[in-house]
């Protein structure tokens, strides 16, 4: 009787020491099916970095009570690899023959989710404490989908609607304001600041030019004015008013164009989610600087034609005016003469 007891005791300890920490393996030597998740409740639009919530109902079909520990893990990938664990409820007890929904509390930090991606899994997974082996998994729920909104997802949803700008700036002025509507579509507040540039050549690809790639074609700009950085809350729509300024070497320009570009400030790093249409304004030039040449060879024209009108009158005239005088005395001569013969 002692060494059935003592080779019981070795293969009990056997099946202890092989289990993993975790306890994935260990619902398989426990009966199942007597407490096990009947409901699983996910909303389907959370944001990384805010708290919510899911609710799992838990049959306990057992007539002792139970302690139980529920997890909510995050799930990626086609195999569902566990990406993180997004919440967890504390050991609670479940009575015997009950059903009880427990919420709880998750959060998926940014760090977790890819920005470029939104949709992932999350599942419950329910726990029991077993005398002498501890917590085991002893129920999944259903794999849910869920749509986790990212900040850095979500930037290239604040836009520019409109842009405002004089069409026609004055001869002596070299400031202009020039008024910028933007809107955020997304679902996050997020910091902005717009600056209105010059552009002398646009981008021969524009899509490349905010990753700093092929600078030979990218466009030759020269920034007149910027705002103050500000927060902008989802839904709103603001009108930012930037007051330009133009520099010598660019207050001698009778035309030129205009671009508002719109940048998202996350965590320190300035990211270009946006720009208008480009806009043309016509600086009007003062008459002599905008016609000199006009000028001088209209001058240069009178010159000539005054020097042409003195030479005529100076020389010309004179020459033919004594040329005709002496033809007239020599007609006269000439008749003379023959009357005398």
């Amino acid at each position: 009787m002692g060494k059935k007891i003592l080779l019981s005791c070795i293969v009990f300890s056997i099946v202890l020491l092989s289990l993993p920490a975790n306890g994935y393996s260990a619902g398989d030597i426990i009966p199942k099916g007597r407490v096990k998740i009947t409901d699983f409740d996910v909303p389907n639009i959370v944001n990384a970095g805010e708290p919510f919530f899911i609710n799992v109902t838990i049959k306990n079909d057992r007539f002792l009570p139970v302690k139980l520990k529920l997890r909510a893990d995050l799930l990626d990938g086609l195999l569902e690899f566990i990406k993180k664990s997004t919440g967890e409820e504390p050991i609670f007890t479940c009575p015997g023959r009950t059903t009880t929904t427990i919420q709880i509390d998750c959060i998926i930090r940014d760090g977790d989710v890819d920005w470029y991606k939104e949709e992932y899994n999350i599942q419950a997974v329910l726990f029991q404490k077993i005398p002498l082996i501890g917590w085991i998994s002893r129920d999944f729920s259903t794999v849910q989908g869920i749509h986790v909104k990212s900040r850095l997802g979500e930037k290239d949803n604040v836009r520019i609607l409109s842009i405002k700008a004089p069409e026609i700036i004055d001869e002596d002025a070299t400031t202009f304001d020039v008024s910028i509507t933007v809107s955020n579509e997304g679902s996050f507040d997020f910091s902005i600041w717009t600056s209105v540039d010059m552009v002398e050549k646009p981008s021969i690809l524009p899509g490349l030019e905010q990753y700093n790639l092929l600078r030979g074609l990218a466009s030759e700009r020269k920034e007149l004015g910027r705002s103050n950085e500000e927060t902008i809350k989802p839904g709103e729509t603001k009108t930012i008013h930037i007051s330009c300024e133009l520099r010598e070497t660019e207050a001698n320009k009778e035309r030129f164009n205009i671009e508002a570009v719109l940048f998202v400030n996350f965590n320190g790093q300035h990211f270009q989610v946006d720009t208008s249409t480009m806009q043309g304004i016509y600086h009007e030039q003062s008459f002599l600087e905008q016609n000199y040449l006009l000028i001088i060879a209209a001058v240069f024209g009178v010159l000539i034609a005054l020097a042409i009108i003195v030479f005529i009158i100076r020389i010309l005239y004179p020459s033919y005016y004594i040329k005709r005088i002496k033809l007239k005395e020599e007609k006269k001569r000439i008749k003379r003469f023959d009357s005398d013969e």
